[in-house]
């Protein structure tokens, strides 16, 4: 049991001192071995022997004097993981939110329990904690910066992360070391000022560290680093760290920064903790995302509405639709979209980031737009062989346009099939379903006629949603085909 004193969360010794001496080595181990057996599961073959030392080693866990370095610097256990680097680093490319959701309830399930009683410490409470706090207790108690930190170092990589600073290099590369970031190539302002463009730029690309800059210096590593191709992040808080931070595609500075920092840079971080700039841009991916979908079927939708009036009005004696019924029809619709913000988006369209794409877009109207003019001109071609109205006409066609229009939103929105591999928000099927069951209600109440519509016999409720059921897995079975020839999340 935990004495009930207040515990300094911020005091990181301590609070990991306790955690280490309370019999969490032996949930450690456990957590490393779940995470190979992730691996495993994805297909990393060559796994096994690493779970193997694992066994061995949490076997010996009830000797208080191992310690989880034992792990790291098992030299079987070291080469076989550099045998598998490669393969590990693909896995979690190709399944990257799988793994972090994966590794954080892992924590949360192994640590749980052990972790219980210095969190009610720290928040001062008897309350049950959710999974979100004891997650945030984890991180307060560097567990998660000490041994997941361990995963991301020793099992991937991404670009490495270039250091570039005023500082002396003995200074730099101790600090380096305490942070357990690797070193790879150090270079002077001294030697950089002898580099030309071209030279610069293979020197930022193989090396990690530059000492001694000024800030012009800085300035041009980041120019250097772009020239090969990099999209550059730089985190800065001084006078100096300006041109960088202009310079650079992400500027980001912290809120105790120098003024001139802080106006320079785009983001501006008012906790200590990077976590908020992963999922400033997992949202702003999300919400890209949304965009697109949002495009795609305002201008496949807008193309396909200016296809098939046009092609009416050379065999038709009548106006397809009257006009404020087509400014009904274009409000209702308008509004069925509000909720796409609050969307989903698929796992796979966040993993990497999405250019702007015009020729993606155009490609999809051209495509998509007719698609939806054929099933209009079917409905023109089923209306004059009935011998319909005018009026009886024009309410056909708003129905099956409204309809059809709004309720492929839910094919557009997803490369997979809708509905079963993935799920709109609530928001978006009440909006989607709403609108369109508002229109049949206008058509059918006493406003209809203040619109030029007619109460149409239930049989032509049916032919409509023969055409929308239709219409609908047409549109899925392009997008198939449209994803194989061309990649649908770019």
């Amino acid at each position: 049991e935990i004495s009930k004193q207040t515990i300094n969360y911020t005091d990181n010794k301590n609070v990991l001192s306790y955690v280490y001496n309370n019999d969490l080595k032996e949930n450690i181990l456990l957590f490393y071995k779940e995470i190979m057996l992730f691996f495993k599961e994805k297909g990393v073959k060559t796994i096994d022997s690493i779970i193997d030392i694992f066994e061995r080693i949490n076997s010996e866990v009830s000797d208080k004097s191992i310690d989880i370095k034992d792990i790291t610097s098992n030299e079987a256990f070291r080469a076989y993981q550099k045998s598998v680097l490669k393969e590990i680093e693909e896995v979690i490319d190709s399944n990257i939110q799988d793994f972090k959701e994966f590794v954080k309830n892992s924590l949360v399930s192994l640590f749980k329990k052990n972790i219980i009683d210095i969190a009610k410490t720290i928040y001062s409470s008897d309350k049950e904690l959710s999974d979100k706090e004891i997650f945030a207790i984890l991180d307060k108690a560097i567990v998660l910066n000490t041994f997941v930190g361990k995963i991301t170092t020793l099992f991937f990589t991404v670009r490495p992360i270039t250091g570039l600073t005023g500082d002396n290099a003995l200074v730099t590369k101790n600090i380096c070391d305490f942070v357990e970031l690797d070193v790879k190539g150090s270079i002077s302002g001294e030697v950089i000022e002898t580099l030309n463009d071209i030279d610069l730029q293979e020197a930022a690309e193989n090396s990690t560290l530059f000492t001694r800059l000024t800030p012009t210096q800085k300035e041009r590593i980041i120019k250097a680093l772009q020239a090969k191709g990099n999209v550059v992040g730089f985190l800065g808080d001084g006078i100096n760290d300006a041109p960088a931070l202009k310079a650079a595609d992400v500027g980001i500075s912290v809120n105790n920064a120098t003024d001139i920092a802080k106006e320079t840079a785009d983001i501006i971080l008012l906790e200590k903790n990077l976590t908020a700039l992963e999922e400033g841009v997992v949202e702003g991916r999300k919400v890209f995302g949304n965009i697109i979908k949002y495009i795609r079927m305002g201008s496949s939708s807008n193309f396909g509405n200016m296809i098939s009036p046009t092609i009416a009005s050379i065999f038709l004696p009548f106006l397809p639709m009257l006009p404020i019924q087509i400014l009904l029809n274009n409000f209702l619709y308008d509004i069925s979209q509000i909720a796409i913000p609050t969307d989903s988006v698929d796992k796979e369209y966040i993993n990497n980031p999405k250019p702007w794409n015009i020729k993606m877009i155009q490609r999809f109207m051209l495509i998509f737009g007719p698609i939806s003019s054929i099933f209009d001109l079917v409905t023109f071609l089923i209306g004059l062989l009935l011998k319909i109205s005018p009026a009886s006409f024009h309410t056909f066609w708003f129905l099956e346009s409204i309809t059809t229009q709004t309720l492929v939103i839910f094919i557009i929105r997803t490369s997979k099939i809708p509905f079963i591999q993935s799920k709109p928000s609530k928001p978006l099927l009440f909006s989607a379903f709403g609108i369109v069951g508002l229109a049949y209600l206008i058509v059918y109440s006493f406003i209809g006629k203040f619109f030029g519509f007619v109460k149409l016999p239930i049989s032509f409720i049916g032919i409509i949603f023969m055409l929308v059921i239709t219409y609908l897995i047409s549109v899925q079975f392009i997008k198939v085909l449209f994803t194989k020839k061309f990649s649908y999340n770019e």
